[in-house]
């Protein structure tokens, strides 16, 4: 979105003869742009060399004010809307080579944005009535929008005011047009925002008057407003990735700024996750509750399967743990399509090096893997090593299992499964106390080691739990969407504060705010 190039210019260049010269450069390239574009018959995007004009934009407000005062009205729109090429290495020069790099100041290909950086309102104001179009894209598609959030990095108050004075300037439609906006990666800002989990940005885009946010009524104390949240639910529902996603898996080294701007207690994201909650808090209950109680019952009758001498029982334990497990292992794959944008998130963060704090899917990982594991092994207990034996591939699944068995920490070596030890009880029992003991002493070293972490993370304590129960809930959601998709019956689930709008195609999330008092009315 940006190059990590500046422009090297002392302040005694923003003199009268720099202004002159500056001038004589801009209407020269105005001339240039007009011959060029007799003939066409489609728009040209206009682009100009950086100039100590566009220098001045982050410093001398005063010399920006002469240039565009020398100019006719179509030559400062000219200049205002044209799109910066950094790659002249003299200002006003057309060589192209590469410029080289100055600073680190970072350098935006649009005027709005170069004026954003410094966060200067009035600037913005002033050059807006000089035909600045706050609507325009550069050659990535990114709008005004797009490098404020990216601004909002590192200056987040700079990006905050600008984005006020854009709502203030645009009219409605436009300012729609301009938070809907998407770039040629097919994101909008809001989508940048919750990716690079910037929470100024993605407060202040939810809460756009008349584009997401709406006022109901007010009182003397309290509003009531509603979000338009359509985008995102039917986002929701078409398997998409939604802001709240982005939130779940957010890593370490975000919660300190999370926190700071306590976006997670700020509407509407407070609400939307109290919602995501009530929805799946009876299935997630039950989810657990039968996980704990399947694994309860499933070590008895594992115990019973291998110290048992009633082949017909045992053969019947078989059976049934061999449906009990393929009906789950079938109910994990079928949910693969509408959890898959979501793992493709995750693994996407984790190849940047973003380990998310919430880490439920490999939780939910292993659990497939034990649902299958239990489905392989019990196969081949009840079919016998000599079927296994007779197939090369046969052969690599069942290694592949036992490998699954050891790294689950749940399933017994081969001994368990086949009576070719003289002691199989000891066996289970020298198993299962090596397991305990090994777990405790893992456990107790990853606490020394962790420790100084653990530390820093109990100052983020609530927020690391809201975190972990959206990351749940969010998969248990999107299990139950894939479900009722799956076998065709039912709705979505009804949401507290959620509501249709009239024509049945718009979602409305309904919240009742305190009224915020200025502090300039508060003093």
């Amino acid at each position: 979105m940006s190059e990590s190039v500046g422009l090297q210019i002392s302040d005694d260049m923003f003199g009268d003869e720099s202004c002159d010269e500056c001038t004589r450069i801009i209407k020269e390239s105005f001339l240039d742009a007009q011959i060029r574009e007799i003939g066409q018959n489609q728009s040209v995007v206009h682009r100009v060399d950086a100039s100590v004009f566009h220098a001045a934009l982050t410093r001398d407000d005063h010399f920006v004010h002469r240039v565009l005062r020398n100019l006719e009205p179509d030559e400062a729109e000219y200049i205002l809307n044209a799109l910066v090429d950094y790659t002249s290495p003299e200002f006003g020069n057309n060589t192209r080579t590469q410029l080289p790099e100055f600073g680190k100041t970072k350098s935006y290909p649009m005027v709005s944005a170069l004026v954003s950086l410094r966060g200067n309102q009035n600037l913005l104001r002033e050059l807006v009535d000089f035909k600045l179009d706050l609507t325009k894209k550069d050659d990535a598609g990114n709008s005004l929008l797009h490098h404020l959030v990216d601004i909002s990095e590192d200056n987040p108050k700079n990006a905050l005011c600008l984005y006020d004075v854009i709502q203030e300037l645009l009219p409605i439609d436009e300012l729609k047009d301009l938070v809907h906006a998407r770039n040629f990666q097919k994101e909008t800002a809001l989508d940048i925002a919750s990716r690079r989990w910037l929470p100024e940005m993605m407060h202040a885009i939810l809460n756009t008057n008349n584009v997401y946010k709406f006022i109901l009524e007010e009182t003397g104390t309290f509003n009531h407003f509603c979000y338009d949240l359509t985008e995102f639910e039917v986002t929701k529902r078409a398997n998409g990735i939604t802001p709240l996603c982005h939130l779940s898996v957010m890593p370490e080294n975000r919660l300190q700024r999370l926190d700071d701007f306590q976006l997670l207690s700020r509407e509407p994201i407070a609400t939307s996750i109290e919602e995501v909650l009530h929805v799946g808090k009876k299935v997630t209950w039950f989810w657990l509750v039968s996980w704990c109680l399947t694994a309860t019952l499933y070590i008895p009758a594992l115990f019973y399967t291998i110290t048992s001498s009633d082949t017909q029982m045992k053969n019947i334990l078989n059976y049934l743990i061999i449906l009990l497990s393929l009906a789950a292992s079938i109910s994990e794959i079928a949910s693969i399509p509408a959890i898959w944008p979501y793992v493709k998130l995750i693994i996407r963060n984790l190849r940047g090096r973003q380990h998310p704090v919430a880490m439920v899917f490999f939780y939910r990982s292993l659990q497939f893997f034990f649902c299958w594991n239990v489905f392989v092994t019990h196969c081949i207990h009840l079919t016998g090593l000599p079927l296994v034996c007779s197939s090369m591939t046969l052969q690599y699944i069942f290694l592949f299992s036992q490998l699954c068995n050891i790294f689950n920490g749940v399933f017994a070596p081969q001994d368990w499964y086949f009576s070719s030890n003289a002691y199989p009880l000891l066996i289970i029992i020298i198993y299962l106390a090596s397991t305990v003991f090994n777990t405790v002493m893992l456990f107790n070293l990853m606490v020394a080691i962790m420790n100084h972490r653990v530390t820093e993370l109990c100052v983020h304590t609530k927020s690391l739990v809201k975190l972990a129960q959206l990351s749940i809930y969010l998969f248990v959601e999107l299990k139950i969407n894939s479900t009722r998709k799956l076998l065709k019956f039912g709705s979505h689930s009804r949401k507290r504060c959620l509501f249709d709008g009239v024509d049945g195609e718009k979602f409305f999330m309904y919240t009742v705010e305190p009224v915020t008092v200025p502090p300039e009315e508060e003093s």
